[in-house]
């Protein structure tokens, strides 16, 4: 999900910013967005609860 998340943040015209981005992992395994924003965060978070709620949703039908 982080990583969905950070992908359209690296901008088209800086292809080797992403990249190296990308590259950078912590020991989890988890992608580390270097400069990761909180507006960014809180819609990752958003999109989170909204799959969360459909798939709920879906499944008490």
């Amino acid at each position: 999900m982080l990583l969905l998340a950070s992908v359209p943040m690296v901008k088209p015209s800086d292809p080797e910013r992403g990249e190296e981005r990308r590259r950078r992992r912590d020991p989890d395994g988890m992608w580390v967005a270097a400069h990761f924003s909180g507006t960014a965060l809180a819609m990752v978070v958003l999109a989170g609860l909204v799959v969360l709620l459909t798939i709920v949703v879906l499944l008490s039908r």
